[in-house]
């Protein structure tokens, strides 16, 4: 092989490595810090924090909140550093591995680490058409994620039954 084609290897495999694990954890977790201190807490009506998303309107590319850090490098999702800083390493997704940060909340704004997860970019897209709720024929809504883990959206309060004309 020429001193080309080592070149080229060497290249690829160091951009395998996503962008959010080639800083090290103090800056990753301060440039985390800053965004969490601007954003919003949405409580979507509900009483259960867990449920309650944490809103970057910060910086976006592509819609997602992200981070400039370096001249010369990429800029990262704040979903892949709250995985990196909250959960550790092993869940930070690799584009080569076709993974991403999968929001079980739904809302592409969120930071929250617990309302992340790394999975395939298969298991997201399926996940992004979930309902969720149905209405079974006794009018009872029923929660029917069928994803693992259950996807984390906020129960739809019940509307008012319209009057008989």
């Amino acid at each position: 092989m020429s001193e080309d084609t080592h070149q080229v290897k060497r290249a690829r495999k160091s951009n395998d490595i996503p962008a959010v694990l080639r800083i090290n954890i103090d800056k990753a977790t301060s440039l985390l810090n800053k965004r969490k201190s601007a954003a919003v807490l949405e409580t979507n009506g509900q009483d259960d924090p867990s449920l309650q998303c944490l809103l970057d309107y910060g910086m976006r590319q592509n819609g997602y909140p992200s981070v400039s850090w370096s001249h010369t490098e990429a800029n990262i999702q704040v979903s892949h550093l709250a995985l990196r800083v909250d959960k550790g390493d092993a869940e930070v997704p690799y584009r080569c591995k076709r993974e991403t940060a999968s929001h079980l909340c739904h809302n592409k704004l969120c930071i929250k680490a617990d309302h992340i997860i790394k999975e395939t970019v298969g298991a997201n897209s399926r996940r992004n058409g979930c309902l969720a709720f149905v209405t079974c024929g006794c009018g009872c809504k029923v929660n029917a994620c069928g994803h693992t883990p259950r996807c984390l959206l906020p129960f739809p309060k019940n509307q008012p039954a319209e009057a008989e004309e």
